[in-house]
Order: structure tokens, then sequence, then C-alpha cells
């Protein structure tokens, strides 16, 4: 038995309150993938070729780049998964284009900060910097934390330049 069907035959039973009733979890289970089959089948193909005049995506546009970001902000070191929200790199109103090398996706709060002038966003599309408010690079920074964390979790006390921290700032 796989993790997740142990998970699901758990949480079967509690929610029925008495113990589960195996041939009718199969035939459910059978029931809902039909379903699902035939909902797919059903279901016609979104297109998600962007037009680089409109100023807002798709749904479907909206979750192909959430899918090529990864389901998260893309802010170095950002750890949120929602309430996402797609940004012109190049604003739109300056001339940006709706098309995925000019969008990229932010969480509400990141997506505040640019508009704020707290976060800046950098470079041309594909090749994009994440800078603070001061210009100091996102990524290096985050990589610096982590590398501070890891020196911490594992007690180091050795030599400058032989911490997780030196090995990055050389």
């Amino acid at each position: 038995m796989e993790f997740g069907e142990a998970v699901e035959w758990v949480f079967a039973q509690l929610v029925a309150g008495r113990p589960l009733d195996e041939d009718a979890q199969h035939g459910e289970r059978e029931r809902a993938l039909a379903k699902a089959r035939k909902d797919l089948e059903e279901c016609p193909v979104r297109d998600t070729r962007f037009n680089p005049e409109a100023r807002h995506t798709t749904p479907a546009q909206t979750r192909e780049l959430q899918r090529r970001d990864g389901y998260r902000c893309s802010t170095p070191g950002c750890p949120h998964h929602l309430y996402l929200e797609v940004h012109h790199i190049r604003y739109y109103s300056h001339g940006g284009e709706t098309v995925p090398q000019n969008l990229t996706i932010l969480c509400s709060a990141c997506h505040r900060n640019v508009h704020e002038g707290r976060l800046r966003i950098e470079g041309t599309p594909g090749q994009v910097v994440f800078l603070d408010g001061q210009g100091r690079n996102l990524q290096r920074q985050w990589r610096l934390d982590v590398a501070d964390w890891l020196d911490m979790w594992i007690g180091w006390t050795g030599g400058e330049f032989d911490c997780y921290r030196g090995r990055l700032a050389a």
C-alpha cells in the first residue's frame, strides 16, 4: 500500500466513524477516476497563445506562467505560493509587451513592493535581476543568508574562509 492510499484509508475511516468497507472505497475511487477521465476528455483546449498588445493574461496563460515559475513567487528567498499575480518586468504602460519573456509571477506582497519601490526587477527578459530598494542583489543576499544559516546550524567555529559564508563571499 502506498503512502497516499494509507492516508486516504485512515481519513475515510475517520470521516465514516466506523471501519472502512474496502469494496465500497474501491468502487468510489473507480467512479471518481472515471469522472475525472470524462471531464478531461470533454475539456476544451485552452488557448495559451499570448497577445503582446493585451494588458492582462487569460486564466490559461496565467496557469502556464505559474507552471513555468514553479507555482511560487519568483523573488529570491520568498517562500510564498499563495496569492500569486502576473507582473510585467518592463511595465505595460512603458511599452512592455504581454509575452512570457516579459512576465513573471510574484506574490501579492512582492508585487506591491515592486510598485512601491522597495523591490526592483531589472535586466532583460530571461536575465532578470531582483534588487532591494538600496540596489543590493537579492539572489546574492539570499544565498548569504542561507550560508549564515548553514554555518549556525552546524555550529561552525572554524576559520573565516572555511565556513559556507566565507566560501560564498570569496
